[in-house]
């Protein structure tokens, strides 16, 4: 509707763009961080400059008067077949890319995981799931997601999950359902983080009866779980690096000790 507005004052214009384009990218990538927050409307201004440089190129290449720009929306006069042949061939262009790539996302985001409880150990393959923000209310430990039938050498055929340790059931809300998901609290959780393993305790591990999406994976990590997993990884690498340095400061201070006698 902002293209048939006529005359609208430029303080007002850059306005509605800043409210629109930070109503978008709250809803469309959930940013809960300023950074997060800064990142995405970087890459949000950098799609709008690229189409609207090419929207550009097409109005002056083609000369076409169906193109028509105004109060910073672009506007086609196209008829209705061809809106939807364009609409039918760009879908069926985006599906291809989509399942040439889907593979490879998929396996960058799977990582190798054992879950450790009263030991027992079982190992298998996790999908890091970006838009799970599962934690637990009362500790705010990160929570991940496994099927029951991953974790029955855990549990038992006929476990009671509400009789183990640190019992919880975590809330969960997707776009088609809701509910509150069993889960215990691991002894253990290892998984290979940047090349090597990293050990996590306090973590939950709720079940689900369904099969999670693929044959691939067995547990969904969630952004928390990763956060600690990305914190625990930092520290023990700080940590390391300290010890190194320490070492070589006691090396120099023993060597000048013997020269000095």
């Amino acid at each position: 509707m902002i293209i048939f507005i006529e005359n609208i004052p430029f303080l007002l214009n850059l306005f509605l763009k800043i409210l629109v384009m930070t109503i978008m990218v709250v809803v469309a990538f959930r940013v809960k961080k300023l950074s997060d927050f800064l990142k995405n409307s970087a890459a949000f201004f950098l799609c709008n400059f690229a189409f609207a440089g090419i929207m550009l190129a097409v109005n002056i290449l083609f000369s076409s008067d169906t193109v028509f720009y105004k109060n910073g929306a672009v506007y086609f006069d196209i008829n209705i077949l061809t809106l939807i042949v364009a609409s039918v061939g760009c879908y069926a262009v985006l599906s291809l890319i989509s399942r040439l790539t889907r593979d490879r996302m998929v396996r960058n985001l799977l990582y190798d995981i054992s879950v450790e409880y009263e030991g027992k150990t079982v190992s298998g393959k996790a999908l890091l799931d970006t838009g799970n923000n599962l934690k637990d209310a009362f500790s705010g430990n990160p929570v991940i997601v496994a099927e029951r039938n991953f974790i029955k050498k855990l549990i038992g055929d006929n476990e009671d999950v509400t009789a183990m340790k640190n019992f919880r059931l975590i809330p969960y809300s997707t776009i088609s359902s809701g509910g509150a998901l069993p889960a215990f609290l691991a002894d253990k959780i290892t998984v290979i983080f940047e090349g090597k393993n990293v050990a996590l305790r306090n973590v939950y591990v709720a079940l689900t009866e369904k099969k999670i999406v693929s044959s691939d994976y067995s547990v969904l990590l969630g952004s928390a779980f990763l956060d600690a997993a990305k914190n625990k990884s930092d520290n023990e690498r700080r940590e390391t690096k300290n010890v190194s340095v320490d070492g070589k400061i006691k090396s120099v201070l023993e060597n000048n000790k013997i020269k000095d006698f």
